[in-house]
């Protein structure tokens, strides 16, 4: 039986460790070291996985193949940003627009990712998927008003729940996402953005826009060009009735 995931979820389930290619047992005081590796790893902004295993013909009858995990390790996975994103997310603030994280992976890892890209400047405020459940709504309203905020292993009801209490308060929100988790969130939000080059198929049926070159940078300038745009159509309407008018009122004059 081969297992992977989260290392708060897998490492519960490991009775013995592999060393030197040998399972020994797991005491809680190794336990409690390999937690604060796996958060180490976390806070220098890599998804972090535990991979396990357990031979299945040494299962007691009436076990669960579950339990008394063998644990491998731990693989970092490294997602750099792209070097655009910073200037981009600073030119949302510039412009009035908010942008908060809402992210399946763990709470450090998404904050190392966030102080990195410019998203938070101070210690954040980390809310995770279980403390949604439980916390009140009008709680949570006020806890989407605080800056630094990070969303951290969220499901796809958690998000969706988010995005429809942002748009209850009146916010204008747009989500983006890649994958089946996110089809629920895209689905709700006023605009959906579903990348073109890793999204699944599921997200971009759900999206509104398709973002083709996966890049957060393009919807900052996407929004620039539509101000441009609606501003140029402003004036342009502004123009129109200010001239017309001067202009009509001497031949409604003439005729009466």
């Amino acid at each position: 039986l081969l297992v992977k995931g989260a290392g708060e979820t897998v490492l519960p389930r490991c009775g013995f460790i592999r060393r030197d290619g040998v399972p020994v047992s797991l005491d809680s005081a190794a336990a409690a070291n390999l937690a604060e590796r796996d958060r180490t790893m976390a806070g220098e902004g890599l998804r972090v996985i535990a991979l396990a295993y357990r031979e299945l013909d040494a299962i007691p009858a009436g076990e669960l193949p579950e339990d008394g995990l063998v644990l491998a390790g731990f693989m970092g996975l490294a997602d750099p940003p792209r070097p655009e994103v910073p200037l981009a997310l600073e030119n949302c603030r510039t412009a009035g627009i908010r942008v908060i994280m809402i992210t399946g992976d763990a709470g450090a890892t998404a904050a190392a990712i966030g102080r990195e890209i410019g998203l938070i400047r101070e210690d954040p405020v980390i809310i995770e998927g279980r403390e949604c459940v439980t916390m009140p709504d009008e709680q949570l309203r006020s806890e989407l008003q605080k800056d630094n905020l990070i969303f951290a292993r969220m499901s796809p009801q958690n998000k969706m729940h988010v995005v429809s209490l942002l748009i209850e308060g009146g916010h204008r929100v747009a989500v983006t996402g890649d994958g089946v988790n996110d089809a629920p969130a895209l689905k709700k939000a006023h605009v959906g953005i579903a990348m073109g080059l890793s999204g699944t198929s599921v997200a971009r049926e759900a999206a509104d826009i398709v973002l083709l070159d996966d890049n957060f940078a393009s919807i900052v300038h996407a929004i620039e060009e539509g101000r441009a745009v609606f501003e140029n159509i402003r004036n342009f309407i502004t123009y129109i009735f200010a001239s017309n008018i001067p202009e009509l009122v001497p031949y409604i004059g003439y005729i009466l």
